[in-house]
């Protein structure tokens, strides 16, 4: 097991910890690190793979052959979109509802054919109906203020 590989899995394991002590923002940070950390791990992979292309290529530039591109293939990227998920439950959790929306729509488009996706739909869902309460809450808060404004300033209630 490589270092990458070993990181990610403590950090997996905290993460549950995390998730079951029902601390989601503490979920979060550790769910930002597991996307760097494997992030770093498929920029690494992917700059191998190309390095080796070109060494590949050099050297049946000078044998006079043609040597093999290997179709470059990029790593399954599985993991990160299961991040993504992870990352919007928490922020629904955490009330964040743009970022939730963002980060689950993002999963969807990513990942339509997963079996969680009615799941994750579902919350969607729930969070585009709070940001629309959020919203509707917001109006009513500024449609009071301007109606105060035009009286010359908030109304005094104590009678």
């Amino acid at each position: 097991m490589n270092g990458g590989s070993f990181l990610l899995r403590w950090l997996n394991n905290l993460r549950q910890v995390y998730l079951l002590a029902n601390q989601p923002e503490s979920a979060l940070a550790i769910l930002r690190y597991m996307r760097a950390t494997l992030e770093a791990m498929h920029q690494q992979a992917a700059d191998k793979q190309q390095g080796e292309q070109q060494q590949q290529q050099q050297s049946a530039g000078r044998s006079g052959g043609r040597g093999s591109t290997g179709g470059g293939v990029p790593a399954a990227l599985g993991p990160l979109t299961d991040l993504t998920r992870d990352e919007g439950l928490c922020l629904y959790a955490l009330g964040r509802w743009a970022e939730a929306a963002e980060a689950l729509g993002s999963y969807l488009a990513a990942a339509p054919l997963a079996a969680d996706v009615p799941l994750v739909t579902s919350v969607l869902e729930k969070v585009r109906a709070a940001q629309q309460r959020a919203a509707a809450a917001a109006a009513a808060a500024a449609a009071g203020r301007s109606v105060d404004e035009a009286e010359g300033g908030p109304t005094d209630l104590s009678g």
